[in-house]
């Protein structure tokens, strides 16, 4: 599903001249959020696939507001009866490393160039800690596991990723098997 800001997006790219320079703009972030969806689309599929004959839910995209009227945006919660899997989803390519010590995350491309990204582990451990305050506020205690999901088939993640919580899609089924 598109979000208001895709939509809004692709009504400005309607409206612009062919000769308007912004539109390459605008057109790039267009791609990443279509990009963003496939992701969160072949997750879900995927998610959908490993617990097919569980007991659990997959609410997706969640909204949520805080009392500071602070949103918190989920893309994947699964419920289960042993733990909720709260998961962000990424679609990036290339080879994926992470710096610890500087809190930086980074890609290499297919023509070698690096590129550096807002920071997702920050990003999902923000999330967890909303989640935590807001089950603990209703009485709820259940483990909460928070995990990145990379989505793309055209990712590798760097051996810096090991003590992160980030798997490839692929790696879904094996790893809820193992949560189980």
């Amino acid at each position: 599903m598109k979000s208001f800001h895709h939509l809004y997006h692709e009504a400005l790219v309607r409206r612009f001249n062919g000769n308007d320079e912004d539109l390459i703009n605008f057109q790039a972030r267009i791609n990443l959020a279509l990009a963003g969806i496939a992701g969160e689309q072949r997750v879900q599929r995927e998610l959908i696939d490993c617990l097919q004959n569980d007991a659990s839910i997959i609410a997706e995209n969640i909204q949520f507001i805080t009392d500071r009227n602070y949103p918190y945006q989920i893309d994947t919660l699964v419920f289960t009866e042993q733990f909720i899997l709260l998961a962000e989803v990424k679609n990036i390519t290339g080879i994926l490393s992470y710096d610890p010590t500087l809190r930086q995350f980074s890609r290499i491309r297919a023509d070698g160039k690096q590129e550096n990204f807002p920071n997702p582990f920050d990003q999902l451990f923000r999330q967890y800690d909303f989640l935590t305050h807001l089950l603990k506020s209703k009485g709820f205690v259940i483990p909460i596991v928070p995990i990145l999901i990379n989505a793309n088939n055209y990712a590798t993640l760097h051996t810096s990723m090991r003590s992160q919580p980030i798997i490839l899609v692929q790696s879904l089924r094996a790893k809820l098997a193992q949560l189980r």
